[in-house]
C-alpha cells in the first residue's frame, strides 16, 4: 500500500512493515514488480552470476574497496 507517509507491506503471515520505500531484489518471478507494476516477467536471454570470493582467494590486483560488476562483452 502506498500512502502520503510512505508504504505499507503485509507478509504472508499477515506482519506489516511500514517504511520509506519499497525495493522489490525477489528476482526474475519478483512478486514485488507483479504487486506494484502488475506485468509478467520477461526473459532477455541474460544470465547473471553472483558470488563472494574470500579476500585471500582474491588476486591483489583486483582487491579494491568500490562495487564492481564483471560484465561480457556487449553487456553493460
Amino acid at each position: 500500500d502506498q500512502h502520503a507517509g510512505g508504504v505499507t507491506v503485509i507478509d504472508q503471515n499477515g506482519e506489516r512493515y511500514h517504511a520509506d520505500a519499497v525495493i522489490g531484489c525477489d528476482g526474475v518471478k519478483s512478486a514485488v514488480r507483479k504487486a506494484l507494476i502488475g506485468d509478467e516477467h520477461r526473459v532477455t536471454g541474460h544470465v547473471v552470476y553472483r558470488a563472494v570470493v574470500e579476500v585471500e582467494n582474491m588476486p591483489k590486483d583486483l582487491q579494491i574497496n568500490a562495487p564492481v560488476v564483471w560484465a561480457g562483452p556487449n553487456c553493460h
